[in-house]
């Protein structure tokens, strides 16, 4: 995704390469998604923009990109764009967000274990505890009934306090299962962003 100076224009774009080491290119230079000014959907007009973008295939073959939107209220929640190839076009799942609180929520990383779905966010809103993250579970990636607390804030892996939440959390699955957390810690003396990577324990896994 582009840094763009107004958080109203953020939108989601792609990159391919036949290779990690690159080169990529961006499909069309243009967005796979956009902001919607259909008033039916619920980030019509969203004033931040499409962002947060988390991208899995499902297992029918289709491609299914979770996002962050707001609402009229400006209350940040997930929406659900699909689409049946990766490049594209990425059709809205129907006209609300499939997760949303009273509080904002974003930076969502979604993924598939024994068949079941599994979305880990960050806890903007102290659902469970500030400066920590969620973890949601559902049986078909659209309906997410289940919310439990996914990780701790940063002091409890022995990560100083003044460094903020963790957030932009993101899973490397081996084997088809969780073994490491990547998280963003935000703050320190000179605020600023570096990375923090968390081993998970097999014993946690469900």
């Amino acid at each position: 995704m582009e840094r763009v100076r107004f958080a109203s224009t953020q939108q989601i774009r792609l990159a391919l390469a036949d290779s990690l080491d690159g080169p990529f290119r961006c499909i069309d230079d243009k967005p796979i998604l956009d902001k919607t000014h259909d008033p039916q959907h619920w980030d019509c007009d969203s004033p931040v923009g499409v962002n947060n973008p988390a991208l899995l295939q499902h297992p029918n073959g289709q491609f299914w990109l979770y996002y962050k939107a707001a609402g009229a209220d400006g209350i940040r929640r997930m929406g659900l764009a699909i689409a049946d190839r990766i490049e594209g076009p990425y059709r809205r799942n129907g006209t609300g967000p499939v997760v949303g609180f009273d509080g904002p929520i974003e930076d969502e990383y979604v993924f598939i274990e024994n068949g079941k779905f599994h979305m880990i966010c960050t806890d903007n809103h102290g659902r469970f505890m500030r400066q920590g993250g969620l973890h949601l579970d559902s049986e078909d990636g659209i309906h997410w009934p289940v919310c439990k607390q996914g990780y701790q804030p940063g002091h409890y892996y022995g990560i100083p306090d003044w460094y903020g939440y963790l957030g932009r959390p993101q899973i490397l699955l081996r084997d088809g299962h969780p073994a490491y957390l990547f998280v963003a810690q935000h703050g320190g003396k000179f605020g600023r962003s570096t990375g923090a990577v968390l081993r998970c324990e097999p014993a946690k896994r469900r």
